[in-house]
């Protein structure tokens, strides 16, 4: 007798959830889509790299210079993403291929390579 009714609580239970789920699920397909908002202007990357002395994890590197961040972004009129980027093998080859619209360097050797080899 009480496995019967464990039984039909127990399907009564898992039905009342399966009910629920659908519910839910169906009311998140009914509301409308919001449409995305496209960006008027393009973010610039600003690259930011401490050299091998600076020994700063990246999250440390985008806190320090966030204020920096918004000057640039107020005086360029522009919304900028900073990257942290640690390794100077890496730091050159996207310079080259032109993946950063503004770089900052210590030392300031891949910079000065960037000038003479970019322009």
């Amino acid at each position: 007798m009480k496995s019967t009714i464990f039984n039909t609580i127990f399907e009564f239970s898992r039905l009342a959830m399966l009910s629920l789920a659908l519910t839910f699920d169906a009311s998140a397909y009914a509301q409308k889509q919001v449409e995305k908002k496209v960006e008027s202007q393009p973010r610039l990357v600003l690259a930011i790299n401490e050299g091998a002395s600076g020994g700063l994890a990246a999250t440390d590197i985008v806190f320090r210079y966030e204020e920096f961040k918004q000057v640039l972004e107020k005086a360029l009129r522009v919304p900028l993403t900073l990257a942290a980027v640690r390794n100077a093998k890496e730091l050159r080859q996207s310079v080259s291929t032109g993946a950063y619209a503004l770089v900052m360097s210590r030392p300031a050797d891949v910079l000065a390579e960037a000038v003479r080899d970019h322009g």
